[in-house]
């Protein structure tokens, strides 16, 4: 048996626990999504207020939009403002969280839903969402992660 030990930290961004990091086409830069359900945006690292009902574990971006997702929940919100950064949360029917979010076309976003299947979500230039969920119609598939081809 070995003696040799991982040493794992946590990484941090205003005292919130980060659990996800990707480009934001936005800023140029690297944002953060948090255990606390917060996106951080830097140069300032100033958080777009809580967002999300749990740790963010995907981020997509496509145009003015912006979609999270949680083990509990899938958000979406359109940037209404450049400076300084603010978001509008878009209602939608979709309830529940997923597993994984990317952008497939502008406007449209896939999430794996697990075994409950795969959420279709577009949002339309009025910033309309219209939420599908596709399961298959006989056997079981399980999505979790989704990976854009391009």
């Amino acid at each position: 048996m070995s003696n040799q030990f991982l040493n794992v930290q946590q990484a941090g961004v205003n005292g919130r626990v980060v659990s996800w990091v990707g480009e934001c086409p936005w800023t140029k830069s690297v944002c953060f999504g948090t255990n606390e359900g917060t996106l951080e945006f830097p140069p300032d690292l100033a958080a777009s207020t809580h967002l999300n009902i749990g740790a963010i574990n995907a981020i997509a971006f496509s145009g003015d939009v912006v979609v999270l997702s949680s083990p509990s929940e899938v958000t979406v919100y359109a940037r209404i403002s450049q400076e300084p950064l603010r978001l509008q949360k878009l209602a939608h029917s979709f309830e529940g969280g997923a597993h994984s979010v990317v952008a497939a076309a502008t406007g449209v976003f896939l999430a794996g839903l697990g075994d409950d299947g795969l959420l279709y979500l577009n949002v339309d230039a009025n910033h309309k969402v219209t939420a599908r969920v596709a399961r298959h119609a006989s056997a079981s598939e399980y999505f979790y992660k989704i990976v854009p081809f391009s």
